[in-house]
Order: C-alpha cells, then sequence, then structure tokens
C-alpha cells in the first residue's frame, strides 16, 4: 500500500501542519457528542450522491475521528490508512472511480478487507481562518463513473454547510464563555456590594455621632474651637474611611479610581495600635449608643499592609463585638505580638448562635438575629478572614466562660527593619 508522504513534505497549507492542527483544536470539536447539523450534513450527502456511506470527520496527528457517519460503525481509524488525510492535500474534492484501481489504496485494509470499499470522494472542510481540518466524504462498495458536475456543487454545498456550522460552534461557544463571564462579574459585584453597604455603616453611624454631638454641645453653649475641631476631625476620618471602602470595593471590580481621594494607599509599615486607636474614636458614638464600655490594652505592632485595609479589619472585628453585647458589658481589645505576629483579639460577653457555630468566617452570609433584634449575615468577619489571609495572615475565635472572642494574627514588621516613618492610621 502507497502511504501517505511524510508530513514534513505534505504540509497540507503553507503555513504548516502544526498551524492546522491548532486551528483544529481551536475548534473544540474532537470527542463531543453527536449533533443533528452534522448528522443531516453526512445523511444528506449520502442520499443526494447515492452512496451507501457517508461521514463528516476531522483528523489530527493521530487519527482520523468521525463526528458522523451513515452507513458504517467505525469511529476513527489510523490517517495512515485513510483515504481522507489525502484529502486534506487538495484544495477542491478528491474523487477515486474505483479504488481497487488505484495504486495508493489497491491494497489499503478498507479496500482488500470485510468493508470491500471501491469507490471514495471526498472534498476539505475548513476551519474559519483556512484551515483543512476535516472532511465530508462519501463511500461505496462498487466502483462508480466519476460525478457530474451537479452532484460535485451538492457535495460542495453540503461541505459549506459544515463549515458554517463549525463558524455558529464557534460563535455560541463565544457568548456562552461571554454569558459565564458575565455572571461571574456580577456574583462578584453583587459580593463587592455587600461588602460596601454593610462596612459604610460604621463609618456613616461615626460621622452621624459626632455630628449630633456637636449639635448637643451647640444647644447647650458648651462647644468652643477646639471641640469643633476634634469633632470635625472626627467627622472627616469617617468620611475618609468611607471612600477608601468604596474604593476597595471598586477596585475588586477592577475599576479604576480617578479621584484621589478614592484611591488604596500603598503598602508600608503601618501602626496597627494607632490605628486601633483612631477605630475606637469613629465607634465612639456606637459604644455609647449601645451602653457598652471599650477597654483596651495594646502593645506597639508594624504591619506591612494597606492601611485602609487594615482599619476595615479593626471596624469589623470592634463593630461586631459592639452590637452582639449586651447593655452594660465591657468589650476587650488587645495587641500582643507573639513571635512574628501580631494577634489582636476583640471579646465581649456573650455566645455564639447555634446557627453560627462552625460556619464562622464563611463567605456564604448566614442570617442571624442580633440583640437589638435585627438580623445580621456574618459578611464583617467574612470580609475580616479575606483581608487577614491576604495580609499573609490569619483569623480565629474562641468560646469559654460566657466571653467570645475572635481575633486576627498577622506579620509584623521589625522596627528596626522598617524603612522611612511609620504611617498612623490616617491622622487629621
Amino acid at each position: 500500500m502507497a502511504e501517505l508522504p511524510a508530513k514534513a513534505d505534505t504540509s497540507p497549507t503553507s503555513s504548516g501542519e502544526a498551524t492546522r492542527l491548532a486551528a483544529l483544536r481551536a475548534l473544540n470539536i474532537l470527542d463531543t457528542s453527536p449533533e443533528p447539523a452534522f448528522d443531516e450534513a453526512a445523511r444528506l450527502t449520502a442520499a443526494l450522491l447515492k452512496a451507501q456511506m457517508g461521514g463528516v470527520s476531522f483528523i489530527d496527528s493521530e487519527r482520523q475521528w468521525f463526528k458522523a457517519r451513515i452507513g458504517f460503525d467505525i469511529a476513527s481509524l489510523d490517517p495512515r490508512f485513510s483515504f481522507c488525510s489525502w484529502t486534506l492535500l487538495q484544495s477542491e474534492i478528491l474523487e477515486i472511480p474505483d479504488l481497487s484501481a488505484d495504486p495508493r489504496f489497491a491494497d489499503n485494509p478498507f479496500v482488500t478487507g470485510e468493508m470491500a470499499l471501491r469507490y471514495y470522494a471526498g472534498i476539505p472542510i475548513r476551519a474559519p481562518d483556512g484551515e483543512p481540518v476535516g472532511t465530508l466524504c462519501v463511500f461505496d462498495r462498487e466502483a462508480r463513473a466519476p460525478m457530474g458536475a451537479t452532484e460535485r456543487e451538492l457535495l460542495t454545498h453540503f461541505a459549506s454547510t459544515v463549515e458554517r456550522e463549525l463558524e455558529l460552534r464557534l460563535v455560541l461557544g463565544e457568548i456562552l464563555r461571554s454569558r459565564k463571564a458575565l455572571e461571574q462579574y456580577s456574583e462578584a459585584l453583587a459580593g463587592q456590594l455587600r461588602m460596601l453597604a454593610h462596612d459604610v455603616r460604621s463609618p456613616s453611624h461615626a460621622a452621624i455621632g459626632f455630628s449630633q454631638l456637636l449639635d448637643m454641645l451647640a444647644e447647650e453653649g458648651e462647644i468652643d474651637a477646639g471641640q469643633v475641631r476634634e469633632f470635625s476631625g472626627h467627622i472627616r476620618q469617617a468620611a475618609r474611611s468611607i471612600v477608601d471602602i468604596a474604593g476597595m470595593a471598586l477596585t475588586a471590580l477592577g475599576t479604576e479610581i480617578a479621584h484621589p481621594e478614592a484611591r488604596l494607599q500603598g503598602h508600608g509599615p503601618v501602626a496597627l495600635d494607632t490605628v486601633i486607636g483612631n477605630c475606637m474614636t469613629m465607634l465612639r458614638p456606637l459604644a455609647r449608643m449601645r451602653n457598652v464600655t471599650v477597654s483596651a490594652s495594646l502593645g506597639s505592632a508594624l504591619i506591612d499592609y494597606d492601611e485602609a485595609r487594615l482599619r476595615q479589619m479593626v471596624m469589623n472585628l470592634v463593630d461586631n463585638a459592639l452590637r452582639h453585647a449586651p447593655s452594660g458589658a465591657i468589650v476587650k481589645l488587645t495587641l500582643r505580638k507573639e513571635g512574628d505576629k501580631a494577634r489582636f483579639c476583640v471579646s465581649n460577653p456573650g455566645q455564639l448562635p447555634a446557627l453560627m457555630e462552625g460556619r464562622l468566617f464563611s463567605t456564604v452570609p448566614l442570617p442571624a438575629t442580633r440583640k437589638d433584634g435585627s438580623i445580621g449575615f456574618g459578611l464583617g468577619l467574612s470580609i475580616v478572614r479575606t483581608l487577614a489571609e491576604e495580609a499573609g495572615g490569619g483569623v480565629g475565635y474562641s468560646e469559654e466562660d460566657g466571653e467570645v472572642a475572635f481575633w486576627v494574627e498577622l506579620p509584623v514588621v521589625q522596627a528596626s527593619t522598617a524603612e522611612g516613618t511609620p504611617r498612623v492610621g490616617g491622622q487629621s
């Protein structure tokens, strides 16, 4: 049997076999399930050309694989014994009226064996970029006269139909990928909106609380310029926190923030103890409203992480404790170095809701009733976990002796190795 010449000598296109195979792989069609459009093309071609067998096949480096086949059961075959491998070398139809009389195929096992094929006609199927990737073909066990012009037009027409179907599959695949990307973006947007709605609550309440204190002092005639500057600074800091939170949400969605105040600050050594102190100040109105006392024992710690994100972590932990602590309780804040880590811990009297046990820090919202009767969804703890892990740290909690404690551990920067002046939590 005359075999195909070496691949180096028979590249189907001038761009080479590697390019052809790349075009075939881009179609994502090999080993896919039967599809009506391809089955119909094979069936109609065989019927209209009055052939016993027909098929739509694609040829890679190792095999000829039939996407559709009519009149035979072979799913794939070695391209060395394939008539269609020769068709790929043609610019148009390859027709063999009598395979047994053609020296290239006379001793082919599909001619001499059980199938006893005698007639073959095939036409290349091209990918949208023009590369030949497969064939539309018919076979018969009887030798036949060459096709007439009408029959050749029919074969060419159905090959074009198959090529259009390939283009449609690519378009549909792109649509599905775009839809998936849109769904993922929508999920991310929903998550960021939940985070934004959750985290702007504390600084918003702080700004409202300090403005109410200003009004109260003004009514009582007990306010002076120093107090105005102090409270204005707290309100300004709360507003900056809201801007930072919005900026982080938009940055997470790949949106560039044009306004300078909305851009995230760069990483650098940040004094975590000062960040905690500033957060305590912002949360003072909430603590007063909840009738909760905050007790702090803070060591010093420098953290190489974004200041706005550190403030977001601290605000969430402390806000969570203030909202779940009973009236008259003491919320305790501690900051300690433990080796190369700093542990910030927030504890308050109480117990965890049964629903939350084993599911704390989950990214899935978990509704639970707070002390004041409102519903919380555990988003704050989820945000803390995400940010802590981003910073190279971790989170945890404990529950004993009527106290619930949540903590975050972050890697510290040794004072001797910190460059420049530590940033100190957005001082006004």
